[in-house]
């Protein structure tokens, strides 16, 4: 079976969402039914009926469940597989904000698990593109609970909240306790905690086709929400020179760790049996070959997944002439 492994790449699940948008289409080359606002592609995901499907190679139509189950410790890796045996910590999409994203918050784990039996959610954000005015909505002024409650209930929610602009190529994290938002429009990747545990505060007056207006979550966001948190900042990263480019790190630390490899020439790596990693192109072009399989490469390029084995083994990165990454991985 270790003769098998391969970089795995999936076929995405397309979620309609009302604040969803056409970039996967303009902007990914994707092709979206003309008539749906796709806000969220699931690009690798093992939430139950919702595990993505293989591409290409010999498990192709395999789901990602399945390969877990068949697979086990030579996909995850030795050290996730102690933590979450029978299950795929983390969960990839790619978000087109076409019009104003809810204001939510995630709750914490020891809250998620009390409370809904699930796991807290923990986010990072890369901008793949953002328009004019596009921006990142979090965090709250001072004054505590008492005040943001009275602005809620007036709904003004937005005199409670900071602001800061997206852009592309900027990251931001937001943890377990932070009100956030997204104003359009805006296309980027999230890597999270697999969890889909969303408490939706406010909704700005948006009403569904039938004239409905989705459900809000006020009391459990008002107890998890982090009053003292002032909100994101771009995450600034430490980059350190290599031989073969540049190599930021955005992210250290449970439950992720994410890098920005900015690939010039040829890229030595190796998946050694710790943990699986995933390759995630956010610019230019490029492909991955493995040392124990002369001969094939896979592609990749901006909006693209390849999931790398535990125990894949060497493999090398190859721009075409540029490319740039973000290798994540669980801690």
């Amino acid at each position: 079976m270790k003769k098998l492994l391969y970089p795995l790449r999936f076929k995405p699940l397309y979620l309609e969402k009302p604040w969803g948008g056409r970039r996967l289409a303009s902007d990914l080359n994707r092709e979206i039914p003309p008539h749906l606002k796709i806000g969220e592609s699931w690009e690798i995901a093992d939430r139950g009926m919702n595990s993505t499907l293989v591409a290409e190679g010999e498990f192709q139509g395999q789901n990602l469940h399945w390969l877990i189950t068949s697979l086990g410790v030579l996909l995850l890796g030795e050290e996730v597989i102690r933590r979450s045996p029978r299950r795929f910590p983390l969960l990839y999409k790619i978000l087109d904000v076409g019009s104003l994203l809810s204001l939510q918050v995630h709750p914490p784990d020891d809250y998620a698990r009390l409370h809904e039996h699930e796991e807290g959610k923990t986010e990072l954000w890369y901008f793949l593109e953002a328009a004019a005015g596009a921006a990142v909505i979090s965090g709250l002024r001072p004054g505590g609970r008492e005040a943001f409650e009275r602005l809620l209930r007036k709904g003004r929610p937005e005199k409670a909240v900071g602001r800061l602009p997206a852009r592309a190529g900027r990251s931001f994290l937001i943890p377990p306790g932070r009100v956030h938002a997204l104003a359009p429009s805006c296309l980027l990747v999230e890597i999270q905690t697999n969890s889909d545990l969303t408490y939706r505060i406010h909704d700005w007056g948006r009403k569904l086709p039938d004239g409905s207006q989705r459900p809000l979550h006020w009391d459990r966001a008002l107890e998890v929400i982090d009053y003292a948190d002032r909100g994101a900042e771009p995450i600034e990263g430490v980059r350190q020179s290599v031989e073969a480019g540049g190599l930021t790190l955005l992210r250290s630390g449970p439950p992720f760790g994410v890098e920005l490899l900015e690939v010039e020439r040829t890229w030595r790596d190796e998946c050694r049996g710790e943990r699986f990693v995933v390759l995630t192109g956010v610019g230019g072009k490029g492909s991955v070959s493995l040392s124990s399989q002369p001969g094939r490469v896979w592609k990749i390029e901006r909006g693209e997944f390849l999931l790398l084995p535990a125990y894949l083994g060497e493999y090398r990165i190859h721009p075409s002439p540029s490319l740039n990454l973000l290798r994540s991985y669980p801690e």
